[in-house]
């Protein structure tokens, strides 16, 4: 009667509906046991006893339009306290949380919309992000995540799916980041329906999204994922319109949305067209994601595996894979051209964008460059037009090809800029990274007008609020000031007694320029606070300041300073004489240094080991010898770490790393014998045979880094911040020595690495003693 009565209501009410018989009528197909069913059994079968693992779709929902969000809760909890633990992260810094899979029943129905970015091989992902490790409980732990990510359905009809998460792991043991098919667990199957194509409401939900990133705020994420998952040409469109680098909440939204949608030729014209649109704004992200589009439709295999242990599989593997990179490289290149030849039309930030993307390429195409010095030379005009982290990034990293008289007027303007955050939240430009661009400016204008740049140097360090950074105030040559003597030590005064962080920076310019004149005021301010109750950045300042101006009074108090421990002092001991030494190195401090080897704490025994290595005389050596010899001594009858403990560990350390890498001595193989017999542990012995064998074999130059600041060398176990420094270690080698010169890979241009190169042959040259380069590989 139930029954019947039901039917005359659906029929009153004009609907049709489809019944889902008893689990019991043999009529019944859909639930019969099919292999879908049966595979889910099998695998939720295994699921750890105690584990509650369920998954139901939000609100409840069992109709979705295409392209609309699917958000699916994870539920996760535990009958069997204190057993297991979840990976409750919501993010991941390549993009995509790999913690769980959806396994869907009618699958030819449906892709995953990024494997042609995750599977091509062309890109580098990072895995980790934010993350909890809650235990579980038996009060669920909810999570929403969305099938959309995963599962682009492209057909209409109707679907089970279940989810496979790695989430869980016993208490105690390590999770594991990715797909872990051994550690999976299984939820069960949930099911929902997938209606035809509605263009009415896709429209209406793209006005939506649309006047939902108008509005200002910084919650715009759900709306560029809504907009991201419509999968209509119309949407494709919008986000390549948005795809330009300014909006940091949705920038990777827009790009997974045009890898991801199912109109991949569309999208790919689109993106195409529009590198020649004048409102356009073309940024190298654009450019790689068309690329990558392009490749795909080209080279259609995922990226063959590493073939790893046979030498010819290795071999063939690094052909298809330089061949696939060729393609890709070339493919950009291709649209950076067509980018450059339309750049001339451009306006605005699309000119000013676009034209940072022609930066983006100096390094790898700078045979490109001459074509395109013309157009370079339009990015003054334009250049308030690029958000303010791009215009910190042409100014820091990509200055050399725009380096000009035409770019002070730009970098002036930059110096007097009032940064004020966008409504819409897509500037995100925080105190610390205004300072990071005024002091690139400042920096690059006085490279540009040094007598300009010194006036404007001199006006910061004036200012009691500070605006651009110590690298910048402390590139004057001058030894000291002695014109800025009063306002430093009045800025300080004034800071100390308002309790301002700004007299941290203060006391760093004191350190720097200030002169003998105003010790008695600093000395007031200093013993004020009270010996090692300071805070750790000023106190170091004033240590080395006083070291500089009056050395027997800074070498006294940099001994109180040290050892000031304990309850109601700081603990700004542990790094005190590597602060110190960095700025102000001294016979003092060597003195100090070479006492504290015997100190009774290990971290300012290794501390000391470091100073003397890096910043000590050649005297200094004989004293870290006599350290080494009383420490094997002392632990010669112990013979595991376990034995010798923590401490003992990190000094037998500490003095192996300073012994060998001492910038003042050379550890020839003669001392790494004799070290390697004082030596302990397994570690340190092993590490020392390491620099044996090394020694051996041949002695390289290496060029680590480079930078407008300083080049980074390393040579015979120790590292070196400046050309004058390695040229100090070579005359240390005898007379007749050949060296090796390479450079760390994508460091350098060849004009760079060449120059280098010949610098220091001429030296060695001169010295009697040669260069060669490592042959190329």
């Amino acid at each position: 009667m139930r029954v019947l009565l039901s039917l005359l209501l659906l029929f009153a009410n004009g609907s049709l509906a489809v019944f889902a018989q008893s689990p019991s009528s043999p009529e019944n197909p859909d639930k019969q046991v099919d292999s879908f069913v049966r595979k889910h059994n099998e695998r939720r079968a295994k699921n750890p006893e105690g584990l509650l693992f369920t998954v139901r779709l939000k609100y409840n929902r069992k109709q979705f339009r295409p392209g609309e969000v699917i958000t699916v809760e994870l539920s996760f909890a535990s009958s069997k306290p204190d057993t297991f633990t979840l990976d409750a992260a919501t993010y991941d810094r390549s993009g995509r949380l790999h913690s769980d899979g959806f396994v869907l029943d009618r699958s030819e129905n449906a892709v995953d919309p990024l494997s042609d970015y995750f599977n091509t091989g062309l890109h580098a992902f990072m895995s980790g992000g934010l993350r909890s490790i809650p235990v579980l409980t038996d009060k669920p732990h909810v999570m929403p995540v969305e099938l959309n990510e995963w599962q682009r359905i492209e057909k209409p009809g109707h679907y089970r799916v279940y989810v496979v998460s790695n989430r869980v792991a016993r208490k105690g043991d390590r999770h594991t980041l990715g797909d872990d098919a051994g550690s999976a667990v299984v939820s069960n199957v949930i099911e929902f329906d997938v209606l035809p194509e509605d263009k009415k409401w896709s429209t209406q939900k793209l006005n939506e999204v649309i006047a939902a990133l108008a509005k200002p705020g910084d919650e715009r994420r759900a709306a560029c994922r809504t907009l991201r998952f419509l999968g209509t040409t119309a949407a494709a469109t919008e986000m390549r319109k948005r795809f330009r680098d300014d909006d940091i909440q949705c920038e990777w939204e827009y790009k997974f949305g045009l890898i991801g949608s199912p109109h991949r030729d569309y999208v790919i014209r689109d993106m195409e067209n529009a590198i020649s649109l004048r409102e356009q704004p073309v940024t190298s992200h654009f450019i790689r994601t068309l690329a990558l589009l392009e490749f795909t439709r080209r080279v259609t295999a995922s990226a063959p595996p590493y073939p790893a242990g046979n030498e010819e599989q290795i071999k063939q593997w690094q052909i298809e894979w330089d061949r696939r990179r060729s393609i890709f490289d070339e493919l950009q290149l291709q649209y950076v051209r067509q980018l450059a030849m339309a750049i001339p039309q451009k306006q605005g930030q699309a000119r000013a964008t676009s034209l940072q993307t022609l930066l983006d390429q100096f390094e790898q195409n700078t045979s490109e460059f001459a074509r395109w010095s013309t157009l370079l030379a339009l990015l003054p005009e334009v250049f308030r037009q690029l958000p303010l982290k791009e215009q910190f990034r042409v100014l820091q990293y990509q200055w050399k090809p725009i380096a000009s008289a035409a770019m002070l007027p730009v970098l002036r303007e930059v110096l007097s800029y009032t940064y004020q955050p966008n409504s819409d939240g897509s500037e995100n430009f925080h105190e610390f990274h205004q300072e990071d661009l005024r002091s690139t400016a400042l920096r690059r204008l006085y490279e540009l007008s040094p007598e300009e740049g010194r006036r404007l140097i001199l006006e910061e360090i004036r200012r009691p609020n500070l605006r651009v950074n110590q690298k910048v105030l402390q590139r004057l040559p001058d030894e000291t000031l002695p014109e800025l003597n009063s306002v430093l030590i009045s800025n300080f005064e004034n800071a100390r007694q308002k309790g301002s962080s700004e007299g941290d920076e203060i006391s760093e310019l004191i350190e720097r320029y200030a002169t003998d004149e105003i010790l008695p005021r600093v000395q007031a301010v200093y013993d004020a606070r009270g010996v090692g109750k300071f805070e750790c950045r000023p106190q170091t300042a004033l240590l080395a300041y006083f070291l500089r101006v009056a050395p027997s009074v800074g070498g006294e108090y940099l001994n109180k300073a040290l050892a000031a421990r304990g309850e109601g002092f700081t603990q700004c001991y542990k790094d005190l004489l590597n602060g110190v030494a960095m700025l102000h190195m001294s016979a003092e401090v060597e003195e100090v240094a070479t006492a504290a080897l015997d100190d009774e704490d290990a971290l300012v025994v290794s501390q000391a080991a470091g100073v003397l290595a890096e910043y000590g005389s050649a005297e200094a050596e004989t004293a870290l010898w006599r350290r080494m010899e009383k420490w094997h001594e002392v632990n010669r009858s112990k013979e595991t770490v376990e034995e010798l403990g923590n401490d003992q560990v990190a000094i037998e350390a500490a003095l192996r790393e300073a012994l060998t890498s001492g910038h003042a001595w050379l550890s020839d193989i003669e001392k790494l014998k004799r070290l390697r017999d004082l030596c302990l542990t397994g570690t340190r012995r092993k590490e020392v045979d390491e620099m044996i064998r090394g020694w051996n074999n041949r002695i390289y130059v290496t060029v680590k880094s480079f930078s407008d600041d300083a080049i980074n060398f390393h040579i015979a176990n120790s590292d070196h911040k400046s050309l004058d420094s390695l040229k100090a270690k070579l005359l240390q080698f005898p007379k007749g020595s050949v060296f090796k010169f390479n450079t760390a890979p994508r460091h350098f241009d060849e004009d760079q690495s060449e120059e280098i190169f010949q610098q220091i042959k001429n030296f060695l040259k001169d010295h009697g003693m040669n260069v060669e380069r490592e042959p190329e590989r």
